[in-house]
């Protein structure tokens, strides 16, 4: 065959087969001119199949280097995790999976993307028709202040509505049509996921073993870090608390049949109190749920639900050797009253006992970092000296030392120097705690356990109660006699947190303490921990006197402290977490009163949020707006004006709230003509959020179940 009549196949093309060959040929438009020549497969197939197995082995090698990569990464993440103290494991499982902690790590408040519920939206919006509706009522009769009234100090306790007004409006029509419409057009979609395989597997693997009652978690006393312990030491360290014959006694009695008898008695108390004018028929609806017929409501509300008891664990009082070698940490015990028989007497009593208890402990009494800061700000301009010291001290286990006795006799004389409440609302106030404190029980694993010693720890008026018994016993029982009460210069107390300054040497206030623990001890009362010198820690800031001997301070951080912020990618709405950033960085400006360390705080704040993924541009552009509010809060853009009225659209959070929020603007305009300037709110709920995955109190409780063998 001649050279210029073979096929012109490029040399670099790899056939497959001869067929192949052909059929290229032939696309290439072959004519009668063009003559094959036999080619060698063989040779061919085995440089092909050589191939293949070369590209096997790269794509094995090159999966097995991705992996361990992939494990080496998740490894160093781990690490991070448990150097900065976002999770610990006390538990007696050597080694946790990675994943747990990958999942953990995104913070219990962190929500997964889930997508929304037609069903809740429709509920949700048939709530707010039925509440625009009544607002429309009230409107057409001329009744103006149809909400709550400002001195209703149980607003909060009212139940949830449910009926519908005899009313029907044009406008109210249109509105319903345009919801309703909206509601059943509307396509729910699901939002991005936020968890990545690892953190998936890592949930996966959690709940089986919080299923098997192998783990507990729990959330720190203080700093945020998520703790994990073994399901049955909980349980072992519970039993063992309620088993104290010194603090508990086991009630011989069913949990039904306790709790029938409690809100019977406390049925009896209101109803006395309600006949002798005492207190309002309304006032015996709010706390037993008796009608004007002294029938029972049926709304869920008042459904008693059995108190229980669970530990918080105080990891904050761990070194890090401690840790290391998983010792249990010191625990303190909450009653977990809320909701319980005596939840609702509390919570009625709690508003008065506030502000009798606030007037009575006078400037003693700090409400928190904010007002201390007010007060240490007075001292440094109205004050100067020399030999100035700054201390704290503590009450040990305040809430289980107080003697009840005691504490009402100290009730009784705060309402003696009460001038705000009356003769009536005192006299309900004085048999409704001492009923809380006989009646106080908790549940554990089938069987209930009633107090003897202390107050109940998560009662509703059990801080107002720490407050007025400490005050009393402070400054009506020990003051007069210590001699060295004089030397206090500043003396502020947040419940069993103590801050003093002081004008005098360290041994004379070690020798104050020691007088008052000798005074103290017997009321059962001992002070603890104390600390003095030239810097102190005390609440979250650190109090040192500068060369002026004035007053600065500076946040402060415990080393437990896991300075763990929302994650910006929870399934939260977008301004949460600006809010988040601006009030965190608020804090930090506001807690530190000098520059430089006001810097270095903002600097590492920047830094924590930025691990929680903000970015930083944006943070930095938020400063401006944070020292503005500090220096003129009445100019910041954060800062609402004041509207007329507002009615709040209550709804969970999915993709098509802008599409919500959009129509509500729309129907703002149409009920205008008849509820005027008003502006509609949507406020949305948070989806589950780990915590409410992994923190499962309740279980500890709850009592085993019985074989049937």
């Amino acid at each position: 065959m001649r050279a210029d009549l073979r096929p012109r196949v490029r040399p670099t093309i790899i056939m497959d087969t001869v067929e192949d060959l052909i059929s290229r040929l032939f696309s290439r438009g072959l004519d009668h001119r063009v003559c094959l020549e036999p080619v060698d497969l063989i040779k061919y197939r085995k440089r092909r199949n050589r191939n293949a197995r070369r590209r096997k082995i790269n794509n094995a090698n090159y999966r097995r280097n991705r992996r361990k990569r992939r494990k080496e990464e998740m490894l160093a993440k781990v690490q991070k995790i448990k150097d900065s103290k976002l999770v610990i494991n006390l538990s007696s499982i050597p080694e946790l999976d990675p994943k747990i902690y990958l999942y953990l790590a995104k913070g219990l408040n962190f929500v997964e993307a889930a997508k929304g519920d037609k069903e809740d939206l429709l509920f949700d919006t048939q709530d707010f028709i039925r509440k625009l509706a009544w607002r429309m009522f009230f409107k057409s009769i001329g009744q103006e202040n149809h909400q709550a009234d400002e001195e209703d100090l149980h607003a909060h306790m009212k139940p949830k509505g449910t009926s519908h007004p005899v009313f029907s409006h044009p406008i109210l029509d249109q509105v319903k049509t345009k919801l309703l419409g909206w509601v059943s057009n509307v396509e729910l979609t699901s939002p991005r996921k936020n968890l990545n395989v690892q953190e998936l597997q890592g949930k996966k693997l959690l709940l089986d073993l919080i299923k098997k009652e192998r783990v507990f978690i729990t959330k720190a006393d203080k700093g945020g870090a998520t703790l994990v312990f073994d399901f049955q030491k909980v349980v072992d360290i519970i039993s063992e608390e309620v088993s104290d014959q010194r603090k508990y006694i086991k009630v011989d009695k069913s949990v039904e049949k306790k709790m029938e008898e409690t809100k019977k008695k406390i049925a009896a108390t209101v109803l006395a109190h309600q006949r002798a004018g005492n207190i309002t028929e309304k006032d015996k609806t709010v706390i037993t749920g008796l009608n004007e017929q002294n029938n029972m409501k049926h709304n869920p509300e008042y459904k008693a639900v059995p108190p229980k008891i669970w530990p918080l664990f105080k990891v904050h009082k761990l070194s890090q050797l401690q840790i290391e070698q998983r010792v249990t940490p010191p625990q303190r015990f909450i009653n977990a009253a809320k909701y319980g028989p005596l939840y609702r007497l509390g919570q009625w009593s709690s508003p008065h006992l506030t502000k009798i208890s606030r007037d009575y402990c006078g400037e003693e009494f700090i409400l928190d970092t904010p007002h201390l800061l007010r007060q240490i700000d007075e001292f440094n301009r109205e004050h100067t000296g020399d030999n100035l010291l700054l201390a704290t001290l503590d009450v040990e286990a305040l809430y289980p030392s107080i003697n009840p006795q005691l504490a009402l006799t100290a009730m009784a004389e705060a309402f003696a120097e009460d001038s705000t409440k009356s003769d009536g609302i005192k006299a309900a106030l004085e048999d409704f705690t001492e009923l809380s404190l006989e009646e106080s029980f908790v549940t554990f694993r089938g069987s209930c356990y009633k107090p003897l010693i202390g107050i109940p720890t998560g009662g509703c008026d059990s801080r107002q109660i720490a407050d007025i018994f400490l005050h009393w016993l402070m400054f009506t029982k020990m003051k007069d006699h210590i001699s060295q009460w004089s030397s206090i210069q500043l003396f502020k107390r947040f419940i069993d947190d103590c801050f003093i300054i002081w004008k005098g040497l360290k041994h004379q206030f070690s020798l104050f303490v020691s007088n008052l623990n000798a005074v103290a001890e017997n009321f059962g009362i001992r002070f603890g921990s104390w600390e003095i010198g030239k810097s102190v820690n005390f609440l979250d800031l650190t109090l040192y006197l500068d060369d002026q001997n004035k007053v600065q301070y500076k946040i402060y951080t415990k080393p437990t402290d896991a300075r763990n912020y929302l994650r910006t990618d929870s399934f939260h709405p977008t301004h949460v977490f600006r809010s988040v950033a601006f009030s965190q960085m608020l804090r930090v400006v506001s807690r530190n009163s000098q520059d430089d360390t006001r810097f270095e705080d903002m600097e590492q704040l920047k830094k924590d949020l930025k691990r929680s993924g903000h970015e930083l541009g944006q943070l930095e552009n938020l400063e401006p707006l944070v020292y503005r509010r500090y220096v003129a809060p009445e100019d910041d853009p954060f800062v609402p004006g004041t509207t007329p009225e507002s009615l709040v659209f209550p709804v969970n959070y999915m993709r098509e709230i802008p599409e919500l929020r959009k129509l509500l603007k729309e129907i703002e305009r149409v009920v205008q003509p008849v509820l005027g300037d008003t502006k509609i709110k949507v406020a949305t709920r948070k989806g589950t959020s780990i915590g409410n995955r992994v923190i499962r109190n309740s279980a500890i409780g709850k009592a085993p179940v019985r074989s049937l063998d």
